[in-house]
């Protein structure tokens, strides 16, 4: 009996130290499972701000060109207006008609110009959205696999853990049993024996 007594103490510190092992284990893993996730998190965020900073310093610098080209446009519409009013004074009619018809030349070429300036800017700007947007799904489809794949490793973990505590509750009932056996043999033993 104090055999069976220190064994099944022996056994009840073993069945406990497994259940510590388990626990800390699956800490662990939660743990890291929980500090991937919010890393993935800070980077998701910190590229959004990234795109979003570049989105704005393009549309920033092309609205900034398209200002500085209007005020150059203006600049020389001023300074058509002044040659133009200093011809008509010169030439009157026939100087006039032809500084007319140049500045009409002049400004059907600057509104050319704006067109193509407005499809450019456009253009980049719709290149830059389509980037964003493409490496947007990048991200979710790669976070998406890194959580099947972390999924898949947490099944596996708990299979094993599972299986080592399924092995070790079989090893503990076998010893059981046998301990059982052997005192119902040992008893047997002692029955069997003629009283003095």
């Amino acid at each position: 009996m104090d055999a069976w007594h220190g064994y099944s103490v022996q056994e009840a510190r073993k069945r406990t130290w497994m259940q510590r092992v388990t626990l800390r284990i699956k800490g662990v893993s939660l743990f890291a499972a929980f500090a991937r996730w919010q890393e993935n998190i800070q980077e998701k965020a910190r590229k959004r701000i990234l795109v979003q900073r570049v989105v704005l310093r393009m549309k920033g610098a092309s609205m900034f060109a398209a200002f500085a080209r209007w005020k150059e446009n203006i600049q020389e519409k001023n300074a058509m207006l002044a040659k133009s009013s200093r011809a008509l004074i010169r030439w009157r009619k026939q100087a006039a008609v032809r500084c007319l018809g140049g500045w009409r030349r002049s400004t059907a070429e600057e509104v050319q110009k704006r067109q193509v300036m407005r499809k450019i800017v456009r253009r980049m700007l719709y290149r830059s959205l389509s980037f964003a947007i493409d490496l947007w799904q990048q991200n979710v489809l790669a976070l998406q696999q890194e959580l099947a794949e972390e999924e898949r490793r947490q099944n596996i973990m708990l299979r094993i853990v599972k299986r080592m505590l399924n092995q070790a509750q079989a090893a503990s009932f076998e010893r059981w049993k046998a301990t059982v056996c052997e005192l119902a043999r040992q008893r047997g033993l002692l029955l069997r024996l003629p009283p003095l």
